[in-house]
């Protein structure tokens, strides 16, 4: 038959997911043999419900298993007429297909979100510090200073057209992962309103983005110290030597320059758990991450007890011979750190193997971070007081 309007194709082969609903723009393309179409018998089924039966793993599953081939497994009309399906009563569809319209319009819409945040924090940005409904005016982004936010060319930014990260301000109190939580926890009350028959209905990637959703997250240390850095307020200082980054055209504007200098705190098990090549490739990353800033980092070597304390600017300067190669101590790096009011607006990343002793004085810092060079489960500390992520994750990018 023509393939037209309100058809659904799936893909004949084995092992694939594939299933479109044509309208009248995707019913003028040219579709590949290896899709079969399907018009539903309007007294019997209506168009979208028989596209999320076709999508569902009860369906799939069948497919599968009714296939046959030599080279490429693929489903026959013999093999179709094997495949049994539940259908709805015809008067119950409109209400099924309108649910599940609903739920997968959240999924779609939850997944972009998770995307633009997880976006948000590759970039160091944590979340707008204001925006539709706030003071600036509906739809707008205004200024720490109370002006409108431009895109530079004297619009307004907006959400239609605030692309990047740096067309906004960004607040140290706001994270993502707050949002990343409410909108698991809508998807995850959405799910929980499901029966198992519901369920078996949902197309084939329905379940796996769910499971997604709530898998732990993988992240790197990298990502991790871009989005602590990016919660430090710069606090910005008004100068006529740089341009206005909002109004570059406007030579009546002042600019602004970094105030705030970053500290960072990097100690080094030097118990023998990292070698000279991975001491210089983790301080090579540290500084692209810190490239914008203005910065002071602090290098501590420590086994059993603190061996070495110096500062650097640049990865040129780090001393690729470490000190000690002894046994692995945490506290003293934590009672070296406490007893020195310096690092208490620091950031502390500590790498190491993990095995050292179980508990540890609390760490007077900002943020604390552990690398360890293996699993996490390795750290032997009960209380870390800081997040702990696997260095692995990173050299697997």
């Amino acid at each position: 038959m023509t393939a037209q309007a309100g058809d659904i194709l799936f893909a004949k082969m084995a092992n694939t997911k594939k299933t479109i609903e044509l309208d009248e723009t995707t019913e003028q393309f040219i579709y590949s043999t290896g899709f079969c179409a399907v018009r539903a018998k309007k007294n019997i089924i209506t168009t979208r419900c028989l596209y999320y039966l076709l999508s569902s793993p009860q369906f799939l599953i069948q497919k599968d298993n009714n296939s046959s081939g030599a080279t490429q497994r693929a489903i026959t009309n013999k093999g179709l007429s094997k495949i049994l399906v539940n259908v709805p009563d015809i008067h119950e569809q409109p209400a099924f297909t309108a649910t599940l319209d609903a739920v997968s319009d959240l999924i779609r819409l939850r997944k972009r979100q998770l995307e633009e945040l997880d976006l948000l924090v590759k970039q160091g940005g944590s979340a707008p510090a204001s925006g539709d409904g706030e003071p600036g005016g509906q739809g707008t982004s205004t200024a720490q200073d109370g002006s409108e936010a431009t895109d530079g060319k004297g619009g307004i930014v907006t959400a239609g057209n605030c692309g990047k990260a740096e067309d906004h301000q960004w607040g140290a109190g706001d994270d993502p992962e707050d949002a990343q939580a409410a909108a698991r926890e809508i998807v995850n009350a959405a799910v929980s309103m499901m029966n198992e028959e519901i369920r078996g209905l949902m197309p084939a990637g329905f379940m796996s983005q769910v499971q997604r959703i709530n898998a732990p997250p993988v992240i790197s240390w990298q990502a991790l110290l871009k989005k602590y850095v990016g919660t430090i307020s710069a606090e910005k200082r008004r100068t006529r030597t740089r341009l206005n980054r909002r109004q570059p055209d406007r030579f009546d504007l002042s600019g602004a320059i970094d105030e705030k200098i970053l500290k960072i705190v990097v100690a080094v098990d030097t118990s023998g758990s990292m070698d000279d090549a991975q001491i210089q490739a983790v301080f090579r990353e540290i500084f692209a991450i810190l490239a914008k800033r203005k910065y002071e980092v602090t290098i501590i070597e420590c086994d059993a007890k603190v061996q070495r304390v110096y500062k650097v600017s640049k990865p040129a300067n780090i001393a690729l011979s470490v000190k000690g190669r002894g046994g692995t101590a945490f506290t003293p790096v934590v009672e070296y750190i406490n007893n020195d009011r310096y690092f208490r607006d620091a950031l502390l990343i500590y790498f190491t193997d993990g095995y050292g002793e179980n508990a540890i004085p609390r760490p007077r810092t900002y943020r604390n971070l552990w690398v360890i060079l293996g699993n996490t489960a390795h750290l032997s500390l009960r209380e870390p007081y800081g997040t702990k992520v696997a260095m692995q994750q990173a050299q697997r990018r």
